[in-house]
């Protein structure tokens, strides 16, 4: 399992004293899915197929963007 996480940082002068930086994140750029196992139950119907995508976090699996902007002085 892999994913591309993605990252831009700028930095802007204001002043001698204030600095802004803005950033932007992207985890899981690629919207990779991470799928489940396949169905082990030899009987059903379903046998071998996966249905499903395993989902240990929101956050790991779905793409996930985040903005943000940081002032110092």
């Amino acid at each position: 399992m892999a994913n591309l996480d993605l990252s831009i940082f700028r930095a802007f002068r204001v002043s001698e004293r204030w600095n802004v930086q803005f950033r932007a994140e992207a985890l899981n750029a690629t919207n990779t899915p991470h799928f489940s196992n396949p169905n082990a139950n030899v009987s059903a119907g379903g046998f071998g197929q996966i249905v499903s995508t395993s989902a240990p976090s929101r956050l790991v699996d779905e793409r996930y963007l985040r903005l943000g902007l940081r002032i110092s002085f």
